[in-house]
């Protein structure tokens, strides 16, 4: 009988679906009676739902349905279990190696293979099971390897190594090292027990069926790791189900899987109980070492101290089973060796022993077939001769014969003529039939293929007369369409071109008042020079004339500019728009311009306008550590789909146009030594910054 060892032994129960505890029994081929739980095939199907959502290779088979098969039939098909046991613990099998495209039986035999030694891998133990028992659907030999590896999968960080915060739970004359040896269910119930003390609850919790079936010691729980989502006082409530109920509920807001329903809880369900409260304790587990606690921190650094020694000696372990592996190696390659050269000194003394054999009975052979030929060239020469007389006898019986049939052969020679003069004429008349057959047939097909390429022509000229009412049809949509868009581009153009009529005129506007502010300020300024001229020069008149000069304050207004330093650290150029750009496409259509930077050998550009010759971008553009010689080269290029961009103009800026907070219009340029039909102007702004 093919078991699993440790893995899944469900209790016999007498219940029927549906029932408190709902067990199915199946037989096997040894006619041995099984059982498994639809409560636990829920459960992992829940969880299998969870750990495996959006994977690409299992979209049609996920999710599973909890309340069905579904869960042995996936797994038949040989790709659901390596992608848990790889889910579980990443990279245990190959997936190059796991196939899930054109399924077939032998791929389906080779998944269940890595399926199960990756399952052995990881810490499963299994006895006798092959790929046939998946393929199979046997449940209970599929949901004992299901279980063991969730149950790996979830106590896999029930350790220190992946909770260092562990440390928290050893008691007062127990070290690290005697901790890191306890088996993790253990943990897991001290962990349980630290929260039900801490929680001040009177209770405690020796296993995972009886002494949690009341839900009551979960509550307390949920109310010590989410206190954000469970409220205090909850574990009070003295209806069990409700209780049960409650905390089905609190685990879907917490994210859990559905591993547990109120009924798994009050029947003590021992595997989902541990699972669920593995899920808790990987997702919350409510554990701190505090600073001040020296025991904590010192357990802390025994426990790290352990880690590295544990895993040092894993590392030396390993190197030394790869050394004794390398020397076995070694030894197998020399035997192999030394036994292919013993080998092939064997075959060598056959090889010559046996050419040695077959020499000298080839000689035997040679001698005896040259005694046979000699008997049989005399036997020959007496055969010979004997079958001359013979032939000679025989000749002259034939020539004898010959003459008699010669006259036999002439009579039926001239019957013969006749019979073929007769067979001629025969021959004539029905050639003469079947011609005449012949033409009347051929008249008549011609007839029926002249009828058929006459319908043939009707039907063509009539599809071609549709075909070309539809394309006359398409043809004036096609036009509407375009005489629809070209009338609402000329209203979009009629709209920009008023829009920048009013930017022009407001930017004169404000132009203009800029100049009179400036002229009103130089007047000012004008009036209070000419003010302190005249009172120093009245103060000459009256005071006696000394050594010192007289001390004049002015207070102008004066609109000047920043004088810029270098290196300037970030400098941002603004491409704000260009006006008035010249049209390069050779059809005379409006370009699709946009323009590019260079500094230092580093390009940007900005995105590129469609069909317009005023362009606005509004883009910002950033450049470090800009020097007072350097240059940067701002240029506008005409995007063409199917040709090089074609250039339209540029302006090559130096260390006296970089003025911070300046706006300023710039006349395009040709390139050197070429000549470029250009014109156009293009609005930048600068800032600087540095800092």
């Amino acid at each position: 009988e093919k078991t699993v060892n440790m893995a899944y032994q469900t209790p016999f129960h007498n219940v029927q679906p549906g029932g408190p505890s709902a067990t199915h029994h199946v037989q096997d081929s040894g006619h041995g009676i099984h059982s498994y739980s639809f409560e636990e095939r829920r459960g992992f199907s829940e969880y299998v739902n969870q750990l495996l959502a959006g994977d690409p290779d299992l979209v049609d088979d996920l999710p599973l349905d909890p309340n069905s098969d579904d869960l042995f039939t996936v797994i038949e098909k040989g790709v659901l279990l390596p992608k848990l046991i790889n889910a579980i613990r990443p990279g245990t099998i190959n997936e190059k190696n796991i196939s899930t495209r054109n399924m077939n039986v032998f791929k389906v035999q080779q998944n269940q293979s890595l399926a199960i030694e990756g399952a052995k891998e990881i810490g499963c133990k299994l006895v006798n099971i092959g790929p046939s028992d998946l393929t199979a659907r046997t449940p209970h030999l599929i949901l004992g390897i299901v279980w063991q590896a969730v149950k790996i999968g979830l106590l896999s960080q029930v350790n220190i190594e992946a909770h260092p915060e562990l440390v928290a739970l050893l008691n007062e004359n127990e070290d690290v090292k005697m901790f890191m040896d306890v088996a993790p269910e253990v943990n897991l119930l001290r962990w349980f027990n630290f929260h039900m003390k801490n929680a001040g609850h009177h209770r405690q919790v020796n296993n995972f069926s009886s002494d949690i079936a009341d839900g009551e010691n979960y509550l307390v729980l949920l109310e010590q790791i989410a206190p954000h989502v469970v409220p205090k006082g909850v574990h009070n409530e003295p209806d069990p189900r409700k209780r049960a109920e409650w905390i089905c509920s609190y685990a879907n807001t917490l994210g859990c899987p559905n591993f547990v329903t109120p009924e798994d809880i009050l029947n003590g369900n021992d595997k989902l109980n541990l699972a669920f409260t593995a899920y808790l304790f990987n997702q919350y587990p409510g554990l701190e070492v505090l600073d001040s606690d020296e025991v904590q921190q010192r357990a802390l650094q025994d426990a790290e101290r352990l880690m590295k020694e544990k895993f040092a000696a894993e590392d030396a372990l390993r190197r030394e089973r790869w050394d004794q592996e390398e020397e076995q190696r070694q030894r197998e390659w020399e035997q192999l060796e030394l036994q292919r050269k013993l080998d092939w000194e064997r075959e060598e003394k056959e090889r010559r022993d046996k050419l040695e054999r077959e020499a000298a009975e080839l000689r035997q052979k040679l001698s005896e077939e040259e005694s046979r030929l000699d008997m049989e060239r005399k036997k020959h020469e007496e055969d010979m001769r004997r079958a001359q007389e013979a032939a000679d006898q025989e000749k002259r019986r034939k020539e004898e014969e010959m003459r008699r049939q010669a006259a036999i052969l002439e009579q039926q020679r001239r019957e013969e003529e006749e019979r073929r003069r007769q067979f001629e004429m025969d021959m004539r008349l029905a050639r003469a039939k079947q011609m005449e057959d012949e033409q009347r047939r051929r008249m008549e097909e011609e007839r029926r293929m002249e009828e058929e390429r006459r319908r043939q022509y009707e039907e063509n000229q009539r599809r071609e007369e549709e075909e070309r009412r539809r394309q006359w049809d398409e043809y004036n949509r096609k036009m509407a369409i375009q005489e629809e868009q070209r009338r609402k581009e000329e209203e979009e153009e009629r709209k920009r071109q008023e829009a920048w009529a009013e930017y022009y005129k407001k930017q004169a506007w404000e132009e203009e008042q800029r100049r009179q502010q400036e002229a009103a300020a130089a007047a000012a300024a004008e009036q209070e020079r000419q003010r302190a001229w005249a009172a120093y020069n009245a103060s000459k008149t009256t005071t006696t004339v000394t050594s010192h000069q007289p001390v004049v304050t002015m207070t102008t207004q004066v609109v000047t500019t920043k004088q810029t330093k270098f290196p300037i650290p970030r400098l941002i150029i603004t491409v704000v728009r260009a006006r008035r750009l010249a049209k390069v496409d050779t059809l005379g259509a409006k370009s699709d311009p946009y323009v590019t930077l260079i500094h230092n050998g580093m390009k940007q550009k900005t995105t590129w306008i469609k069909n317009t010759q005023d362009p606005v971008y509004n883009q910002d553009f950033e450049f470090r550590s800009v020097m007072d010689h350097d240059e940067i080269v701002v240029t506008i290029y005409d995007k063409d789909r199917f040709s090089k961009d074609s250039f339209m103009g540029q302006i090559r800026l130096n260390s006296s146009d970089l003025i911070h907070g300046n706006e300023s219009w710039f006349q395009l340029q040709s390139r050197a030594y070429r000549h470029d039909t250009v014109h156009g102007d293009l609005l930048l702004r600068f800032a600087l910054y540095y800092r």
